[in-house]
């Protein structure tokens, strides 16, 4: 049982006896003279002998810093608690190999590729390595760059093909981890729109399709590869000869009819021409029915031409519109195409659908030329279509060099320049993305966080954002760690009233906590403002215990070790000597 210590009352001048029996009884008690064993006191020596404090002289800096020990004076002034020593953990040392990557992801856009994956949580990461090869071998894989951050963007700048992507994570001590997977993540490119858009045009240009719908009705050469060229050569000026035999006929209906026949060659034409005209002023219609077979070559082709002219003193008008059906077998090559043209005074417009097979592979085109192109919903009331590209009725519109599109439907889009006023998106995948205005979102995720500073933004040669780096960020979260960097920082809070309160401020580099539960906490110096006190202390209470500014304390009990004195030495209790002094 624990042997109670006596209370010592104030000392009155009156009371001398009470005092020095109670001192008495206190002193035998922590001697070990009076009451259970257990209740003695503990000498520097015995703490000394079981290594649980040393000399003051003897302690030292530790390696990696300063001895965490009790002042000199709370223990007498000649002995500190020896320093614990935490071991500190340096991630440059620690050469456990790292956790592979996980979840390695690729998307294409055009031909850069955007890589993402997950990484299993480890103390010390540094960076991940990112490797390449043209076929699903890893031991053929070549390092192509490195990130800080668990994504990368491969610019492979090359034509459409498919590309393995490998990761290795390697920690602060220069430590690589396995693969993420011996299979590679497979990623095939694409080809920029803008070039597909050049090629496409190209090929659109050089079509004989649309030589076709570009050439004049009244142009000398009909084109080569149609039978405008190939079978009536007569037929070079069709749109004027017609308006010409019109002028000299004036109202006419003519016929033509033509056939030869040979061992290995066969003809048959046939031309119908209805004319009127008065003075230059003229109209016609002609139809040329042709069907030609020479050796294994059979062509059959069909073509009608409508055409007006005024001529005035003061101005003159032609207008001419044609179609063409041809057809024609060679061998086995197969060629079949429809036109239908409007020559008005020389701008030239129409469509055309062609199809032909070389070697058993068909191909085809269907080539519109026009100022303005649009799809008009059946149950439209307008009899003309018009600039408004957003008109119920007119869900597609070409004007301009651009088109408009009201709604659709994309499985698979390619856009090199979006320009977007509203984006819903349940995924979006980016390199780079510049928001001029804000971001509003509820969760960000990623490796690295950047705020405040300026960002420098690298671009490659068509313009495409390739990586950024951030300069004198004022927030940072990067490997691990978050760094602060301003002149203030206040930590707010409204999570109990409607008043906002600081609990928490860096100003002018001093720190205020306006109130902290501690768990365990090592102090250097500390300045007390006010009072220092337990948990629940009040003032006139039977517990606990306070210290305040001016030096007064309050305790319930107390146990010296040492040395217990007035600052006039008018009262000394020298418990190691065994000595007691009162002057009075």
């Amino acid at each position: 049982m624990t042997t109670k210590l006596p209370s010592i009352p104030d000392f009155d001048g009156s009371n001398i006896k009470e005092v020095l029996n109670a001192l008495k009884e206190t002193s035998e008690i922590r001697v070990g003279h009076r009451g259970d064993k257990k209740d003695a006191g503990v000498t520097f020596r015995d703490l000394e002998a079981l290594k649980l404090v040393q000399p003051e002289e003897d302690a030292v800096t530790t390696e990696g810093g300063s001895v965490s020990r009790t002042s000199a004076s709370t223990l007498g002034g000649r002995y500190a608690v020896p320093a614990i020593r935490v071991p500190t953990y340096n991630p440059g040392t620690d050469f456990t190999q790292p956790p592979p990557a996980t979840q390695l992801f690729g998307t294409a856009v055009f031909d850069t590729v955007l890589l993402t994956w997950n990484v299993v949580g480890f103390p010390n990461p540094s960076f991940w390595e990112i490797y390449r090869a043209f076929v699903d071998d890893v031991a053929q894989a070549q390092r192509i760059g490195t990130s800080t951050s668990q994504n990368f963007t491969d610019k492979t700048g090359g034509e459409a093909k498919t590309y393995y992507y490998w990761v290795k994570t390697v920690s602060a001590a220069g430590v690589r981890s396995a693969w993420n997977s011996s299979k590679g993540t497979a990623v095939t490119t694409g080809v920029p729109v803008a070039v597909v858009l050049k090629a496409l045009e190209n090929q659109i240009l050089e079509s004989s399709l649309n030589r076709v719908l570009a050439e004049r009705l009244n142009d000398a050469e009909a084109g080569s590869g149609l039978a405008n060229a190939r079978i009536t050569a007569e037929a070079k000026t069709r749109a004027q000869q017609i308006l010409a035999e019109a002028v000299a006929r004036g109202a006419a209906i003519t016929q033509e009819a033509n056939t030869r026949q040979t061992a290995d060659q066969s003809l048959s034409q046939q031309i119908t021409t209805v004319t009127a005209a008065v003075n230059s002023n003229a109209a016609a219609i002609q139809t040329e029915t042709t069907a030609r077979i020479a050796g294994d070559s059979t062509v059959a082709e069909q073509v009608t031409t409508l055409a007006s002219q005024v001529q005035n003193a003061g101005y003159a008008t032609t207008v001419a519109v044609q179609q063409n059906f041809y057809a024609k077998a060679s061998g086995q090559s197969l060629e079949g195409q429809y036109t239908v043209k409007i020559d008005l005074n020389g701008h030239v417009s129409g469509f055309g659908l062609a199809s032909s097979a070389v070697n058993d592979t068909p191909t085809s085109a269907f080539i519109v030329r026009a100022d303005k192109f649009a799809i008009v919903e059946p149950g439209s009331s307008g009899n003309s279509l018009n600039n408004n590209p957003l008109s119920y009725s007119i869900p597609f519109f070409v004007t301009g060099g651009s088109t408009f599109i009201k709604s659709a439907f994309i499985q698979n889009a390619s856009i090199d320049d979006a320009k977007i006023g509203s984006v819903s998106a349940k995924k979006i995948t980016a390199g780079y993305v510049n928001a001029t205005i804000g971001f509003n979102g509820a969760q960000v995720y990623g490796a690295q966080l950047y705020a405040g500073g300026s960002v420098s933004v690298s671009y490659d040669g068509q313009g495409f954002a390739t990586g950024f780096s951030a300069n004198n960020p004022t927030f940072k979260v990067e490997n691990g760690d978050v760094e602060v960097v301003a002149a203030n920082f206040r930590i707010k809070t409204q999570a109990f009233s409607s008043t906002t309160i600081t609990p928490f401020e860096v100003v002018n580099g001093v720190v205020r906590i306006t109130n902290a539960a501690i768990g365990v906490g090592t102090i250097t110096m500390a300045n007390i403002a006010e009072v220092i006190q337990s948990d629940g202390y009040y003032s006139g209470s039977s517990s606990g215990w306070q210290i305040t500014k001016s030096g007064a304390a309050t305790f319930n009990d107390a146990t010296i070790r040492g040395v217990l004195k007035s600052s006039d030495n008018n009262f000394i209790i020298d418990l190691k000597n065994k000595f007691i002094s009162i002057s009075v």
